[in-house]
């Protein structure tokens, strides 16, 4: 089966299910972490270029909520929340997929 996916400002995200959602939205809120060197000494090239990459979805959405929601020594999620036709979505960036939902949604 396909996964569901949404178009948000021109990036295509795979639809969070409701759970992983409120789970990830959690780390979200409790998350003051806005630079990679808030949460490493020291960090890589391509952590650096991760965080390049979620900087600019953030800048297509034309917002500047996002933090680093989660870390650890291999790598980070970062979130943030966006507007698109009314309705307010949560993103969620891992190593491996992007993810978003509307808020009302979960």
């Amino acid at each position: 089966m396909a996964q569901k996916t949404i178009n948000l400002h021109g990036h295509s995200y795979q639809v969070m299910t409701p759970s992983y959602a409120k789970s990830a939205y959690d780390r979200f809120c409790n998350s003051s972490d806005v630079e990679l060197s808030d949460v490493y000494g020291r960090y890589s090239r391509a952590k650096e270029n991760a965080f390049e990459y979620c900087r600019s979805r953030e800048k297509e959405c034309n917002t500047f909520t996002g933090v680093i929601c989660s870390h650890n020594t291999c790598e980070f999620t970062y979130g943030f929340t966006c507007w698109e036709n009314g309705v307010q979505y949560f993103v969620y960036i891992t190593k491996s997929h992007d993810y978003a939902i509307a808020l009302e949604d979960f």
